[in-house]
């Protein structure tokens, strides 16, 4: 979420309240072994997460992957809001020594890399926030990507738009 968003770290999700919808994501997450608890009841700022994810993603991509993997489960399964805290603390998890990861997301160049790249997504019709699902996939930069999880057959019915 980009920085400034008014809803961020103030009230639940919106797709929170529509059973069908959560009940779809917990069976498609069981299937591929996620548990969706929807402990933390907060839309979450991810700005200080996307900072550690730059901050990884400058190691290796796998291990961008696994820091994505341990703050995906922190707010997803865990119930953490990913403050400073609980992203140090993800850091940590990885293999980042605590100062380093502090340092990566206060720094105020990164943060404001984080947040123009925000920018930028949302200048080629990606929703803001929950206005569409993590991931969403911008097919040929027009409107309409695909927004969350998806099956194979979305994606197929996408590319032949």
């Amino acid at each position: 979420m980009c920085a400034g968003d008014p809803r961020e770290g103030t009230e639940p999700p919106r797709w929170f309240s529509n059973a069908p919808f959560v009940s779809s994501v917990r069976a498609r997450g069981a299937a591929a072994g996620v548990e969706f608890t929807l402990g933390c009841e907060r839309m979450p700022n991810t700005l200080l997460a996307h900072a550690l994810l730059e901050l990884a993603g400058e190691v290796s991509a796998s291990k961008q992957n696994e820091v994505a993997e341990i703050l995906f489960r922190q707010y997803h399964t865990d119930g953490l809001y990913p403050d400073e805290e609980n992203v140090v603390n993800a850091a940590i998890e990885a293999g980042f020594g605590e100062q380093q990861a502090r340092e990566a997301i206060t720094s105020k160049d990164r943060l404001e890399a984080v947040n123009q790249e925000c920018q930028k997504t949302v200048s080629w019709g990606v929703p803001l926030g929950f206005g569409g699902g993590v991931p969403y996939f911008l097919i040929d930069g027009k409107e309409g990507g695909l927004s969350g999880a998806q099956e194979p057959g979305s994606f197929l019915k996408a590319f032949e738009r």
